[in-house]
């Protein structure tokens, strides 16, 4: 059990299987990689089931540009 603090979600992207290459406490979905498989295209939702959020793409290397706020 946590001490004193509410124990934190956290989301992970990994590429491959075992790299983590993003991490966050936002809620990501539909991760889509490009067919070269330099980027990763992904969802990020500022919680749960919430349909707001923003158009990220990542590197593989975890540079992140967001292209939606």
């Amino acid at each position: 059990m946590p001490d004193g603090d509410a124990a934190q979600r956290r989301w992970r992207l990994e590429f491959p299987i075992g790299t983590v290459i993003y991490e966050t406490t936002q809620w990501i979905e539909h991760p889509r990689v490009s067919r070269d498989g330099t980027r990763i295209l992904l969802l990020e939702h500022p919680s749960s089931g919430d349909n707001r959020g923003r158009v990220i793409v990542l590197t593989r290397d975890g540079k992140k540009t967001e292209l939606s706020p």
